[in-house]
């Protein structure tokens, strides 16, 4: 999950409304959509637990409805099991929930992907190591033998692994050969598993040799591991962290070398987070970047955007589609048209170009780029600024997180409530 506080930017352009035109479809994707994010909530990048706030089922069909069919549903382990990581059985008052949500996605005929939000993770613990594998691999044997009758559920084994090294490493991709085990002894023999990689799984590191412990993974499912996809994550801002609206470049060269990669070892991948600040800017790079993959299908199978969901509006990456139904403008300028799903069709609402007085990034000429493999700071708490006394949040705004210069202040009636390292929320 990435969350930033920095101003949106507009290349100069004003706030008057671009009319809506028939989208030109671009897409080559097999899979194509959005992260609906909420049910992660409150976890932090060292696996603690918070306040969870999955979102409603409401966003699914609007999205599916533009040709989406690919929906990646973040959730945290301790929601799912009553915070027992030793639980031999799900929390269902909590499944409910989280299940209402991806049976709306399968309900739509789209793909749902069940995502594990722990960054390799239980309360500082990392995952075979300091935390029993086993206990992961139960964790996804229960998963699998829940939706191991349908085929259009991707498992994603973990988010955002990161700073595991030595023994630690080689003892986290035992673990996940243990889950990946344990959900094809589930039942689950015909579903994707998706693989994550170091370092917050960026593609540069899998291209740089940083995950090839990953690679041997076995599928007794498969002799081939046709069925194990590798996860890569990619932002746009200078430190690839997503801390940013101001994107700086395509990511081109990045995946260039990452689907040589690919190709070189025989693999396919799903890029399940990208996004970049809602600005001509980002929406010019972002689409470069969705033009060279979708010509690289056959390896980058598809793309979730971060991110719609239980954020708000407000949140500077947001996808979260407007009260009035219109879309944020990185979705409409940028990612709509590479939507696999439906048949060309005119843009569902009228977007604005943003426009602040921030600085923006000059618009790419040229499928050039830069890399960055910095790592993201983190906390176990909400960060805090100074504001002024008279500034407030209305309910549902952004109060709080690492980076955030806003109003902390909520609106008579909400409390500032800790989300995740970078997203505290007036609820």
């Amino acid at each position: 999950m990435k969350v930033s506080s920095t101003l949106l930017s507009a290349l100069g352009a004003t706030a008057a409304a671009v009319a809506a035109a028939p989208l030109e479809k671009r897409s080559g994707f097999q899979f194509g959509g959005v992260n609906l994010a909420g049910c992660d909530f409150g976890m932090t990048t060292y696996g603690y637990s918070g306040v969870t706030w999955c979102p409603t089922t409401s966003q699914i069909s609007h999205f599916t409805n533009q040709g989406a069919n690919l929906i990646r549903l973040p959730v945290g382990w301790q929601y799912l099991v009553g915070s027992n990581v030793a639980s031999t059985s799900l929390d269902q008052t909590y499944l409910a929930t989280y299940d209402a949500l991806v049976q709306g996605v399968l309900n739509t005929g789209a793909y749902a992907i069940i995502d594990i939000h722990n960054y390799a993770r239980w309360n500082g613990g990392v995952v075979g190591t300091d935390v029993s594998g086993q206990y992961f691999a139960n964790l996804w044997s229960l998963l699998a033998a829940k939706y191991k009758n349908n085929s259009r559920v991707i498992f994603a084994l973990m988010n955002e692994p990161h700073d595991i090294s030595g023994t630690q490493w080689t003892n986290w991709v035992a673990a996940c050969q243990l889950a990946v085990n344990a959900i094809r002894a589930a039942g689950a023999t015909s579903q994707y598993i998706v693989l994550p990689g170091n370092f917050w799984t960026h593609p540069e590191t899998w291209t740089a040799g940083e995950n090839n412990d990953m690679l041997a993974i076995t599928d007794p499912a498969t002799s081939d591991k046709s069925l194990l996809l590798l996860d890569a994550h990619k932002y746009f801002d200078s430190d690839g962290s997503g801390s940013s609206t101001t994107c700086t470049t395509n990511a081109v060269s990045v995946f260039e070398a990452f689907v040589s990669f690919l190709r070189t070892n025989g693999r396919r991948a799903l890029l399940t987070e990208f996004g970049g600040g809602n600005n001509a800017g980002c929406a010019t790079y972002v689409s470069q970047a969705l033009s060279y993959l979708s010509a690289n299908s056959d390896v980058v199978l598809g793309f979730t955007a971060w991110s719609a969901g239980a954020f708000d509006t407000t949140y500077e990456l947001s996808l979260v589609p407007n009260s009035d139904g219109s879309d944020q403008y990185l979705w409409t300028n940028a990612i709509q048209a590479y939507l696999p799903g439906n048949s060309p069709q005119t843009s569902s609402s009228t977007t604005p170009v943003p426009s602040t007085s921030a600085t923006s990034a000059t618009s790419a000429t040229s499928a050039t780029s830069t890399t960055s493999t910095t790592t993201k700071t983190t906390s176990s708490a909400p960060a805090t600024s100074t504001t002024a006394s008279s500034c407030t949040v209305s309910k549902w705004g952004q109060c709080g997180g690492l980076s955030y210069s806003g109003c902390t202040v909520c609106t008579s009636g909400s409390t500032c409530t800790f989300q995740n390292d970078w997203y505290s929320q007036c609820l």
